[in-house]
C-alpha cells in the first residue's frame, strides 16, 4: 500500500522526491485479533519474524481493540476488499526521472515481472533488486541484504 501511495506521489509531484525505494510486503498474514496480551501477540509474530529489532517495530503497528484483543493500526480489512482497485496500474500522466528501487522477494511478490514495463513508463531509471529466498517479508527474511541494498540505492 505505501509503495502505492509512493508510486502516485512521484508522478504527480516528481519534483517533490529525490529518489525512490518500493518493497514488497505483507502484514495480513499474521493474525493478530485472537491474542490477549502483547506476549502471546509478539511470541506468535515471533514465528514469523524472528529478528527482535524487526519485530518491535510491526508490533509499534498493533492497537488494543476495544473487545479485547489486537489489531493492525491499518484497516487490512478495507484494504483486503479494495485489493483490486488498489492493485490496478498507477496511471502516470507523467514520469518520475529520478532513481527508482523496486524490492521484491523471489518466493513471492507483488512486482510481477508483467510489471516492469509499465513501472519502466512511470520511472525510466527504476532499478529492480530480486531477493533470494525470501518471500513478501523482505525486511525479515534477510534484513542484512535489504538493508544493504537500499543503503547501496541511496548513497549513490
Amino acid at each position: 500500500m505505501g509503495g502505492k501511495v509512493a508510486m502516485h506521489v512521484v508522478v504527480a509531484h516528481p519534483d517533490f522526491v529525490e529518489r525512490l525505494v518500493v518493497v514488497d510486503i505483507a502484514l495480513r498474514a499474521l493474525r493478530v485479533g485472537k491474542f490477549s496480551s502483547r506476549d502471546k501477540a509478539e511470541a506468535s509474530i515471533a514465528k514469523a519474524i524472528p529478528k527482535p529489532a524487526i519485530r518491535e517495530s510491526m508490533l509499534k503497528n498493533l492497537v488494543r481493540h476495544a473487545s479485547g484483543g489486537y489489531r493492525w493500526r491499518m484497516n487490512l480489512d478495507v484494504i483486503a476488499r479494495n485489493y483490486m482497485e488498489l492493485t490496478r496500474a498507477v496511471e502516470a500522466a507523467r514520469t518520475f526521472d529520478g532513481p527508482a528501487l523496486f524490492v521484491r522477494g523471489v518466493r513471492a511478490s507483488n512486482v510481477l515481472d508483467n510489471d516492469l514495463n509499465l513501472i519502466a513508463r512511470m520511472s525510466p531509471r527504476y532499478q529492480l533488486v530480486t531477493i533470494p529466498h525470501v518471500g513478501h517479508s523482505i525486511h525479515a527474511d534477510a534484513p542484512e541484504k535489504f538493508v544493504a541494498v537500499v543503503c547501496d540505492f541511496l548513497t549513490v
